[in-house]
């Protein structure tokens, strides 16, 4: 039994998570996750819905105008951004840290992506939040 409850305590994370102190003062519940390839962005989106709920965008994690490619680590706040929309329950605080590393990434639509992000918020008051995330989902390309 013990070792049972040893082996349970390393399992690694899900596929698809999002972690941190930023989670127990934002809600950020998610069901889903989505990934669309804009012509100007990479946009990974944590998704939730239910029966009397419809599809809401809960947390978006966006890459504008970079050269994509699998194992490659950006920085969030140069090329990229962590938000959500203020329907959701109010705009996040202003983030003075991130990144995103793609692991899996292949610009066709229908293809697997994979990766994880962190990220470091600061709010008014000056107290830092933490986000950290992983994603594994297929990719979207959308035409506008």
């Amino acid at each position: 039994m013990l070792l049972w409850m040893v082996l349970v305590g390393c399992a690694e994370d899900p596929d698809n998570f999002l972690r941190g102190s930023m989670t127990t003062t934002y809600g950020l519940e998610f069901n889903d996750v989505r990934s669309r390839l804009y012509d100007s962005e990479l946009s990974i989106e944590y998704l939730y819905s239910d029966d009397e709920t419809p599809e809401t965008v809960t947390l978006r994690v966006t890459l504008d105008n970079a050269q994509l490619a699998s194992n490659t680590v950006y920085d969030l706040l140069s090329m990229g951004n962590v938000g959500r929309s203020d329907v959701y329950g109010g705009a996040l605080p202003d983030m003075n840290e991130g990144e995103l590393t793609l692991e899996l990434f292949e610009e066709t639509d229908g293809s697997d992506i994979s990766g994880r992000f962190q990220a470091r918020f600061v709010t008014p008051d000056e107290t830092q939040l933490a986000l950290r995330g992983a994603f594994l989902t297929t990719l979207e390309r959308v035409e506008l």
